[in-house]
């Protein structure tokens, strides 16, 4: 069964921090993070004068009910407390000081942690990290802040996967298929298409445990809440990043032994990429070297400036405590399983290195490798433009972050054009930004501007005083 009565200006293929951030840079008029006190008056008594009501229509299509389903789950699964990222790294669009400013709103400053860069000489002039902004938020705190901002945000939500998309009868109006949850399929008629899926691509399986594909006490992360509901005594945790340390601990907190195996020594650092990154007096130097280098280049960037994982140095210190505690035990190494067919209840005899081990599951989280084809709606949009590049898995994106023509994309798949950092929040922050402004030069000539003035030059306030006075008389 089809039906096609949804029909939008803007469709967001995604309900996570992407999704998110891409709504709220459109559907705020200005950002207070790029103006200076001055303009921001000005943008302030404009828009109050405004009495134009906002028609842009904006549809969010995400197989889950409700915003941050997955995020959340993840971070349920896994227990974390708090986030990586510091508190100015948020899907709020209109100012890097909101996370900070809801949580003293509420009362619960007490839930954002330090995340032992307050003293750090290089960011000390900034100013950030003397009001908070570089305090980690808690994972309730990040979520209900992201519960009100999607609430406040004007646009309706349909669940569903997104399936297919074509150029509807020889309009350039797209056509996007989506798969409802009842595998009834829905037409959504939009003009402009924004991808904010997440990474896309498959779960790293090491090549000594590809065999045990279908053998259930051997997992990704994603699926080991069944294997921990058995209550496994012992438990191998296979990777070299955070979300390794984070099983290992979850495991830690009911099983008797884990030992968490990498193919090197964990590396320890506060985020998972050069702080460079977030220091916004560095940010435009990282991105112009990173432009000017070939896709081949990039690529090796990209898995370069990531290193293959890292840890930041307090859930190292987590880790030597549960040492000391003799709940976990670090390793280096491949694993090898000594035991080709194991029965229901048997250990799994694993050998790493000279030791060998008796394990009830083995959990892994190695990672992912980026394989956007794998996602049927990539691959309908190649069929449409088969001149789309795709390199190491990831889609070649123009500087603008379109796939084609008003099809855009944000998060992991703008890798290519976004940088190591496009998967982050801060990096989301950037590519929302980037993708609101061309929709506003896009939108210039689109029928909304001729039927109600919706997106009329906004930045015309933003003028000198000088020539705006000039104007007026």
């Amino acid at each position: 069964m089809v039906n096609s009565n949804y029909s939008y200006d803007i469709c967001i293929v995604g309900s996570g921090p992407a999704g998110l951030a891409s709504l709220s840079a459109i559907r705020e008029p200005y950002s207070l993070d790029v103006l200076n006190d001055e303009q921001i008056e000005r943008a302030h008594t404009f828009f109050r004068r405004q009495k134009k009501t906002d028609t842009l229509s904006v549809c969010i299509v995400d197989p889950h009910s409700s915003w941050m389903q997955k995020w959340n789950n993840s971070f349920a699964t896994l227990q974390i407390e708090h986030l990586r990222s510091p508190a100015l790294a948020h899907p709020n669009l209109f100012d890097a000081n909101a996370l900070l400013a809801f949580a003293v709103e509420h009362n619960r400053v007490d839930e954002l942690h330090e995340s032992g860069l307050f003293d750090r000489k290089e960011l000390l002039p900034l100013g950030q990290s003397q009001i908070g902004l570089w305090k980690l938020p808690s994972a309730r705190l990040f979520r209900d802040f992201c519960d009100d901002l999607s609430q406040r945000l004007k646009h309706d939500f349909l669940q569903g996967s997104a399936i297919h998309v074509e150029r509807g009868g020889g309009s350039r109006r797209f056509q996007l298929t989506v798969e409802t949850m009842n595998e009834e399929h829905v037409l959504v008629g939009t003009d402009h298409l924004i991808l904010a899926m997440g990474p896309i691509g498959r779960p790293i399986w090491p090549t000594s445990l590809s065999h045990m594909r279908s053998f259930p006490r051997v997992c990704q992360w994603t699926d080991m809440t069944s294997v921990l509901a058995c209550s496994p005594r012992s438990v191998l945790v296979l990777g070299g990043g955070l979300t390794a340390v984070q099983v290992a601990q979850r495991c830690a907190k009911t099983a008797r032994q884990v030992v968490l195996c990498s193919r090197r020594t964990l590396s320890s650092r506060h985020f998972d990429i050069p702080v460079e990154w977030f220091d916004k007096r560095h940010t435009n130097k990282c991105l112009y070297d990173f432009y000017h280098l070939s896709i081949k280049e990039r690529l090796a960037l990209l898995k370069g400036t990531r290193g293959g994982g890292s840890v930041p140095p307090g859930y190292m210190k987590d880790l030597e405590r549960l040492e000391q505690q003799g709940l976990l035990h670090r390793v280096v190494g491949t694993p090898k399983i000594l035991c080709e067919d194991i029965e229901e209840g048997k250990y799994i005899r694993t050998q790493i290195g000279d030791h060998s081990y008796d394990f009830d599951a083995i959990i892994l989280a190695c990672g992912y490798q980026p394989d956007c084809e794998a996602h049927s709606l990539i691959r309908s949009i190649q069929k449409m433009h088969p001149e789309l590049g795709i390199h190491g898995g990831l889609p070649a994106v123009t500087q603008d972050l379109q796939l084609a023509p008003h099809m855009f994309v944000v998060g992991a798949l703008s890798s290519l054009y976004t940088g190591p950092d496009a998967a982050n929040l801060m990096g989301i922050r950037r590519a929302s930004q980037v993708v609101a402004n061309q929709l506003d030069c896009c939108l210039s000539t689109n029928r909304l501007r001729q039927h109600g003035k919706v997106f009329q030059n906004l930045f015309d306030v933003f003028g000198d005083t000088d020539s705006s006075d000039e104007e007026e008389h």
